[in-house]
């Protein structure tokens, strides 16, 4: 009886211990949430939805982000972007 009580007083203390490497804190990591990698990555390649202009090879053109030199092409709407490798 007196082996079976340490025992469960060794396991209670063992698991009321807090440590850095608990399950919780492992998942938890705020930066994955950081507003700025989120509009880092929206503002790196032009999302499908958006609407470029055709030129006469019959393919569609857009700067993304305007004024920034960056071009992509599609040969189709609602097809991904490529970008335009100068």
């Amino acid at each position: 009886l007196i082996i079976v009580i340490g025992l469960m007083l060794v396991i209670m203390r063992k698991g009321s211990k807090s440590s850095d490497t608990s399950p919780i804190s492992v998942y938890h990591d705020d930066s994955l949430f950081d507003d700025n990698s989120v509009m880092d990555i929206a503002s790196s390649e032009p999302m499908i939805s958006e609407t470029g202009q055709m030129s006469s090879d019959g393919y569609e053109w857009l700067e993304h982000p305007q004024g920034s030199g960056n071009w992509y092409w599609r040969n189709g709407t609602g097809t991904p972007w490529t970008k335009h490798e100068n």
